[in-house]
């Protein structure tokens, strides 16, 4: 098996920032006396915001006006910023360094906005990935597969020879329909919600032994 490419999810893959986006979506739509659970954001990562607010608002049978709409992405906004920390995984840098010791290429692919693609990639993983597509870059987020299709035509790479390392369903079915194998990571999820997947792992450092078994490290 040849690797040429790994393609990396952002949260929930290199950041532990998901309970931050739970916590402030769920701040935000409070505000309107909607209460949803942890486990919708978690299945619903990789939407955009507008999408969010829309699955959100249908499933609680709640009607919210386009200005609501607006005041809820705000509301999620401002809140994630007071609550944000940056916190990468462990042994996560190292990986990556060692990837790029074996010239394999790196990518990246985050629904978020790009200033807070932009700002964890400055603090933590600047002159690392090849290519970076975030949610302003794309037309059509994941579960569609053109964010994952996109950083495969400007990494140049085969699709055969890419892995896509994910945490979340809607990521794993935008790269399985880019034509992707697809590694996932149980850090938000269980095994079972993440079976669309080529291979699960139970952590990072299961999937890091498993890359390097493939790329010949001793």
């Amino acid at each position: 098996m040849k690797i040429e490419a790994i393609i990396f999810d952002l949260d929930g893959v290199l950041t532990d920032s998901m309970k931050f986006h739970v916590a402030s979506w769920n701040y935000a739509f409070n505000h309107f006396h909607i209460f949803p659970s942890k486990k919708d954001f978690l299945f619903l990562e990789g939407l955009s915001y507008q999408e969010t607010i829309e699955y959100i608002s249908e499933k609680y049978n709640k009607k919210i006006l386009e200005r609501e709409k607006e005041k809820i992405y705000l509301l999620k906004k401002k809140k994630f910023s007071e609550l944000f920390k940056f916190e990468i995984y462990p042994d996560i840098l190292n990986f990556l360094k060692y990837l790029q010791a074996k010239n394999i290429k790196l990518g990246l692919v985050s629904g978020a906005n790009k200033e807070f693609v932009d700002k964890i990639v400055d603090k933590f993983f600047k002159d690392i990935f090849k290519v970076i597509i975030s949610g302003g870059d794309i037309k059509k987020g994941k579960p569609s597969p053109e964010p994952y299709l996109t950083a495969t035509k400007k990494l140049g790479c085969n699709a055969k020879n890419i892995f896509v390392i994910e945490n979340a369903p809607l990521g794993i079915k935008s790269a399985t329909e880019a034509n992707l194998k697809t590694l996932a990571l149980t850090t938000t999820l269980d095994k079972k919600s993440l079976q669309g997947a080529n291979k699960i792992f139970s952590s990072h450092q299961e999937l890091i032994k498993y890359i390097k078994n493939i790329t010949g490290a001793k």
